[in-house]
């Protein structure tokens, strides 16, 4: 069988203590036909000594900018100028795989499926260096075959659902074509794995699949960008909504009434994190700024708010309501027992 070559992309800064493990996870994967390229965006830090520990290894390479470009220009440099893989899976320098047969299982659905652009597995979010955590999509639909805007539609961002940039192996001269990685803000990785699944009525559509695999761990740590999220920040990354909507709409495949469904749904899950992120920066009084940006961007975005709080409430009430029962019945239950 001709197995195709995949890049797993390490880019990497100041992650000394991090990126020899994630190295060695990707080189564990038992597919044949692999490349592992770390990525070192001019780290201040033992980065290089790290790396150059791996020297011997043929499918290792590594590459050190000459200076600093930041996360995004770096993973661009690298899928653009340094991988050669006919499909990539990007890994940071702080995470790490645990199934050394991932990438072997993913390829297994590329070489099934013609039009594939993008399998998506599982990954684990968890603090320090176990692989207990929070299970992501875990509730994905394994095994179907859909093409982008029937994905889209189900699955907004920031759902339960959806690639996982360190779990998703995608194919590399399609992402080129998307423009991949131009959009500098903290979800540029959503950006790049959501366009590229769409294209304009009259072209050849592109699919996505789920498997029933975890892929790694996502490294929860006191140096997660993720964690340290300013409301500029989140200001920026409107713009990743922005051009995934304008993306999905001049498909020309999706009704305009799909489409307003989708819109409202983007931005009203879009607003959860980013209030978790901000209250976990200790700039939550800055949200209501960051909802009248949203507002701006879908109008309806506060009637959705009011549903939402309406069922919300409900389902409180309800909770309340049969807790208070069952703590009566048992009362009753007990008074004719004595």
């Amino acid at each position: 069988m001709d197995h195709p070559l995949v890049t797993i992309m390490i880019p990497t800064f100041r992650q000394d203590q991090f990126v020899g493990c994630a190295i060695k996870s990707a080189l564990a994967q038992t597919y044949p036909r692999l490349e592992v390229i770390c990525a070192d965006d001019a780290s201040p830090d033992n980065t290089r000594v790290i790396c150059c520990q791996f020297d011997r290894e043929p499918r290792f390479r590594y590459v050190r900018n000459e200076r600093n470009l930041g996360k995004t220009a770096n993973y661009r440099r690298t899928l653009y100028h340094e991988a050669r893989g006919d499909w990539v899976l990007n890994l940071d320098g702080d995470d790490y795989l645990i199934n050394p047969n991932f990438v072997g299982t993913a390829m297994q659905m590329t070489l099934a499926v013609s039009g594939l652009v993008m399998v998506c597995g599982q990954a684990i979010s968890a603090y320090g260096d176990n692989d207990i955590g929070i299970l992501m999509n875990a509730s994905a639909p394994f095994g179907k075959i859909m093409t982008g805007e029937a994905y889209l539609l189900a699955h907004p961002p920031f759902r339960s659902i959806g690639p996982i940039h360190m779990a998703t192996l995608y194919k590399r001269s399609i992402a080129m074509k998307s423009d991949f990685y131009s959009l500098d803000t903290l979800s540029c990785d959503f950006d790049c794995l959501h366009r590229m699944l769409l294209t304009p009525k009259g072209t050849a559509a592109r699919s996505i699949v789920f498997v029933d695999s975890v892929a790694g761990v996502w490294r929860q740590h006191s140096g997660n960008m993720s964690r340290r999220v300013t409301t500029e920040m989140a200001l920026a990354d409107l713009a990743m909504i922005q051009r995934v909507s304008a993306a999905l709409e001049a498909t020309k495949r999706v009704s305009q009434r799909d489409f307003a469904r989708w819109k409202r749904k983007a931005a009203f899950y879009a607003l959860l994190p980013y209030a978790v992120q901000l209250k976990r920066s200790g700039e939550l009084r800055r949200f209501p700024e960051l909802a009248r940006a949203m507002a701006a961007f879908e109008p309806r975005l506060w009637a959705g708010c009011v549903i939402y709080s309406f069922f919300a409430v409900s389902r409180f009430l309800l909770r309340r309501t049969w807790r208070m029962t069952s703590r009566a019945s048992k009362a009753l239950k007990i008074g004719k027992t004595k």
